[in-house]
């Protein structure tokens, strides 16, 4: 037969068994908290960096739009520089040219 001793030993080894477990228990629950929180500060700051992100994007976006219509503007004043025209107006403007029988009116200056 186990002995009087032997019994309360058992018991009190059971009873520190059962304050272990509840322990680990508590740290365990206690370490899920903090990965839970973690994890939430690093979805915050990762929405965070996508509201970022896709405000550049329509900044770019934007930016890329006013640079096509540049860049048109840009090939229609080669075109235009490769016709008669742009030579008629720039020998009008810069050179004061005129056509042999063209009439010029200047306006008197008065002061």
């Amino acid at each position: 037969m186990i002995a009087w001793t032997q019994l309360k030993k058992i018991k009190e080894d059971n009873k520190k068994n059962r304050q272990l477990r509840k322990f680990r228990f508590a740290i365990t629950i206690v370490i899920a908290i903090i990965i839970c929180l973690v994890i939430n500060y690093q979805r915050i700051n990762l929405k965070k960096k996508q509201l970022e992100y896709n405000n550049k994007i329509s900044r770019l976006d934007v930016r890329l739009d006013e640079e096509k219509a540049r860049s048109d503007e840009i090939e229609e004043f080669k075109a235009y520089v490769q016709t008669k025209q742009f030579a008629e107006d720039v020998a009008r403007e810069k050179l004061g040219l005129v056509y042999p029988d063209e009439i010029i009116f200047k306006e008197n200056e008065e002061d």
